[in-house]
């Protein structure tokens, strides 16, 4: 099972350390980065990736696509860059940025669909 612990104060930091020991795989995520950075030099166990579901925008659609944290930094940061599974891409709508083997970047095409994305984004 995946398991993402949010706060690494005591009890989160026990849990996450419980539930790794029977074998699951724990992301720890806390607002001070001086706590990961902590957990990071005595342990070792981070592996700078995480998963999310593929951003088409098809509702049957629930394929995971594993991101490192600065491509998924850098694709959030832009109301226009989506995520996808290969072969997901709408060619009327959008055009790739990033071809990898696994997911491509996305932008939403200028006019109106980069204006749809950007007035839907829920951080504007």
């Amino acid at each position: 099972m995946r398991i993402a612990m949010i706060g690494t104060g005591y009890v989160g930091l026990v849990s996450g350390a419980c539930f790794a020991d029977f074998g699951h795989s724990v992301c720890c995520i806390d607002k001070d980065s001086a706590k990961i950075e902590g957990l990071n030099a005595a342990f070792g166990m981070v592996t700078e990736s995480m998963g999310i579901v593929c951003e088409c925008g098809q509702l049957e659609c629930t394929q995971q696509i594993d991101l490192d944290i600065p491509t998924y930094e850098r694709v959030r940061a832009d109301p226009a860059l989506f995520v996808v599974v290969p072969g997901h891409e709408i060619p009327d709508v959008e055009s790739i940025v990033e071809a990898h083997e696994a997911f491509n970047i996305i932008r939403k095409n200028p006019g109106g669909p980069a204006e749809l994305a950007e007035a839907l984004d829920p951080r504007s």
